[in-house]
């Protein structure tokens, strides 16, 4: 091969990756799935769940990972609304789930933005 063709090519996959990249880290996609970061849970699992309609936080009271004891708290019910995926607790305040394919954000008016919560399965390896 000439060094034309491998630069070209070199080209043509870089701006493939930035692509891809790009779309991994800003293009919205439904928020269903379980999220997690650094500041959830003290020793064992703890992490969002978002799935058929429910936003649930999900506390793992072992001393690592998923032993022990789960409990779960209901947060509210999400749904699409107008393009965008509303979360709407049982004190019947809003918020938007704003969820790309690597993470989560909770924005409200009345409170600063929660997040970014990565992806559990990619966030923890599992």
């Amino acid at each position: 091969m000439n060094t034309k063709r491998i630069r070209r090519i070199a080209l043509c996959v870089a701006i493939a990756f930035a692509v891809v990249a790009f779309a991994a880290v800003f293009v919205p996609v439904p928020p269903h799935g379980r999220f997690t970061m650094t500041g959830i849970g003290n020793n064992g699992d703890a992490y969002f769940k978002a799935s058929e309609g429910k936003f649930t936080s999900v506390v793992w009271d072992g001393e690592r990972n998923q032993d022990g004891v789960e409990h779960r708290r209901f947060i509210g019910d999400y749904r699409k609304e107008h393009g965008h995926w509303i979360l709407v607790t049982p004190d019947g305040s809003a918020a938007e789930l704003r969820a790309t394919l690597l993470s989560l954000r909770i924005l409200d008016a009345r409170t600063p933005p929660a997040g970014p919560f990565y992806r559990y399965e990619i966030y923890k390896g599992r």
